[in-house]
């Protein structure tokens, strides 16, 4: 029988030597969900095969950019062109995208960071070393508020949704499934183009709570040719009943998880103890068990990566 939400609080209490009224149902419960949220978030990779799920897309365009007119890009300044009505000096800093028919290597598309602004022209910092000039070139400012962008449409995330990974066009795997990755926007390394979407999608990113993807020179009206669907990295679902239990198959961090979130747990309910010493140890004692797992799949997976590269 898995361990319940019951046993978990019981063990809690146990062993911190409290009744209920010290630590209520209700306060142990959040603690759990909440440093069962938090043991995924730090495991990343680790419980991504436990978490991973897939679902069609859906939603309408939001508010989230700000593009220009089809300018150019001249490589020995960094300059793009054709923007109109951005306030000069402003969002320096920020990340760009831009997409245009390069010199040499064709349709391709770059990110980049903004370093200077007049109204009409950008000067990006060179990070993504294009290489050459381009034509026809568009760009996209994250985080701009301003007009839906005709040339992007907007998915909302799935609300359980805690990393996206990737963009398919079939709803359905299968061996001509064509997939789009997404764009990180807290790096400046260039994304190539798409090899296999260049006619329907040039990239795609996420701003907020909505995937924007930048289509490519097919018709507006055809911009996806199957059922959109995205594979992310999920939250575990949160423990609600007494007798919920810690399974997989519920949409939970399995047992095998109980000690790092006992760990937690035990700093968080010790903390409200006013245990402070106690509530210190338990936080070495769970940060302890996240590293012994990291350093185990990290070393599992360079073996792994060796095998696979050997064969």
């Amino acid at each position: 029988m898995a361990l319940s939400l019951d046993n978990m609080r019981g063990q809690v209490r146990s062993e911190l030597r409290v009744s209920k009224s010290e630590l209520p149902d209700t306060l142990l419960k959040d603690y759990v969900n909440n440093v069962q949220k938090e043991v995924a978030q730090m495991l990343g990779p680790v419980v991504g095969p436990i978490l991973r799920k897939r679902i069609d897309l859906t939603g309408t365009a939001t508010t989230a950019l700000e593009s220009n007119a089809a300018g150019t890009f001249t490589y020995s300044t960094q300059i793009l062109t054709g923007f109109l009505g951005l306030t000069p000096s402003a969002e320096i800093g920020k990340e760009i995208v831009f997409w245009g028919t390069f010199t040499t290597i064709g349709l391709a598309v770059f990110k980049d960071i903004i370093s200077a602004n007049d109204a009409t022209t950008i000067t990006v910092e060179g990070n993504s070393r294009t290489g050459y000039n381009a034509t026809g070139c568009w760009g996209i400012i994250f985080g701009v508020p301003g007009a839906v962008d005709p040339l992007t449409t907007g998915f909302y995330l799935p609300e359980d949704c805690m990393v996206a990974l990737y963009l398919s066009d079939y709803s359905d795997p299968d061996v001509n499934e064509e997939k789009i990755s997404i764009i990180q926007i807290d790096d400046t390394e260039q994304f190539v183009n798409n090899e296999y979407w260049a006619t329907e999608t040039k990239a795609a990113f996420v701003v907020g709570d909505a995937i924007h993807i930048i289509k490519g020179g097919s018709s507006p009206a055809n911009i996806f040719p199957k059922n959109l669907a995205i594979t992310y990295i999920r939250r575990p679902v949160d423990y609600s009943a007494t007798s919920d239990t810690a399974e997989i198959s519920k949409g939970r961090l399995p047992e095998e998880f109980w000690g790092i979130i006992r760990a937690g747990v035990l700093k968080l309910s010790a903390m409200h103890l006013r245990r402070t010493e106690v509530a210190a140890y338990q936080g070495e004692d769970m940060a302890s068990r996240i590293s012994i797992i990291q350093n185990s799949w990290g070393l599992s997976d360079k073996i792994n990566q060796r095998e696979v590269s050997t064969n």
